[in-house]
Parts: structure tokens; C-alpha cells; sequence
């Protein structure tokens, strides 16, 4: 629509999830050149990324978004809290303890979790391209923050 009404020509449209990899099928080329705010994005330059964008493609045929992203860094964390746990879930704080530590490899980069359990974690500025391919992603265009913490962890502690 912002392209429609020529608004696109004249304003930056700024999208926060949006416009990403679950709505670039259907948007494809109206959603050419538009920006968001991301955590990340397929071509996060980490080895894990690059592995894991891989197999996802290889696997289901289309472009991750980052609800897939999150969804494996999840299950990456519950497995390496079950291996530090020996698989034994009935001791409750030996599992919080290891799910805090969250030791593993996340493809986007360096991963913890702050004293409040949100993410520390890099934020960009993406835009929408079309890949060699004709696939259509979001691509980093510029980090925003570097490890940025939740400003308020310090009023919103875990219980």
C-alpha cells in the first residue's frame, strides 16, 4: 500500500516484523527496497548462521524468518540444558541454572541472556533485496546496537 500511494517514492517505510521472511512470499517485489528493525537476518555473517540458513533451505525450500531463527536457538537451549542436566529435569534449579548459562551456538552470533532473562543481543537495520536466486530476504544493511542489555534489567528481575 505505502508503494501503491506513492507514499514509498518520497518516505522510508520502517518496518518492525512486518516485513520479513514469513511475509516476503506474498509481498515479493512490492516489499523491493524497504527497511526493518531486526535482530537477525539470513545473511548474519556467523559460520552457524550460514549452516543453519543452509539447511533449513535445503530442507523446506524456502527463506528462514526469524521465527525459525528462534525457534532452533529454543530448542538448541532446552538441549544444552538437558546435556548439562544429564537429562535430569526433576532438579528444577540445576535446570534454570543451565538454561541461564544457555551454552550454545546461536546464529546470530554470541548469545546470553541478561540478569532479567531477555536476550543481549545485536539489533539491525534491514532491507528487503532479492537474492541471486530470485528468493526474496531481508539484508543487513547496518548494526543499530552491539550487544544491546534491556535498559530496565535492573527493575525487572527473574523470580
Amino acid at each position: 500500500q505505502s508503494r501503491q500511494t506513492g507514499l514509498a517514492a518520497t518516505n522510508p517505510f520502517l518496518s518492525a516484523m512486518t516485513i520479513d521472511e514469513s511475509t516476503l512470499p506474498a509481498q515479493q517485489i512490492a516489499a523491493m527496497g524497504m527497511f526493518g528493525g531486526m535482530t537477525w537476518a539470513p545473511d548474519t555473517g556467523t559460520p552457524a548462521n550460514r549452516a543453519f540458513v543452509s539447511s533449513f533451505e535445503a530442507a523446506y525450500g524456502y527463506v528462514p524468518a526469524s521465527y525459525a531463527m528462534n525457534g532452533f536457538d529454543a530448542a538448541q537451549l532446552i538441549d544444552s540444558a538437558l546435556k548439562a542436566t544429564g537429562g535430569k529435569v526433576s532438579d528444577k534449579e540445576a535446570l534454570r541454572t543451565a538454561l541461564r548459562a544457555a551454552d550454545f551456538t546461536s546464529p546470530r552470533g554470541p548469545f546470553q541472556f541478561n540478569t532479567n532473562g531477555y536476550p543481549v543481543q545485536d539489533f539491525y537495520l534491514v532491507q528487503v533485496v532479492q537474492r541471486a536466486d530470485g528468493k526474496f530476504a531481508t539484508a543487513i544493511r547496518q548494526r543499530v546496537f552491539n550487544g544491546y542489555a534491556d535498559e530496565f534489567a535492573g527493575e525487572c528481575g527473574l523470580k
